[in-house]
């Protein structure tokens, strides 16, 4: 294996960014899957679905899932 590839594959090219920016970028990524699923039509999301029960709607199941991952993330 190339020693290019060996650094990109073990993430050596990310050594220089601060663990102000790292964290930002990922809550901030985290921040943009929860508006990317909130934004999704009714129809998409109870597709498959026998009835359209609240509990069904997964709108309101990613947004504490994704609040927790970014309590944990900058707790731990």
């Amino acid at each position: 294996m190339s020693e290019a590839l060996r650094s990109f594959l073990e993430f050596e090219w990310l050594t220089g960014v601060s663990l102000g920016w790292a964290t930002g970028l990922t809550v901030a990524l985290y921040l943009a899957l929860l508006v990317f699923g909130a934004t999704r039509s009714s129809d998409f999301i109870y597709e498959g679905s026998p009835d359209r029960t609240r509990r069904r709607d997964l709108r309101w199941w990613l947004i504490p899932v994704v609040l927790v991952q970014i309590l944990l993330y900058l707790w731990l």
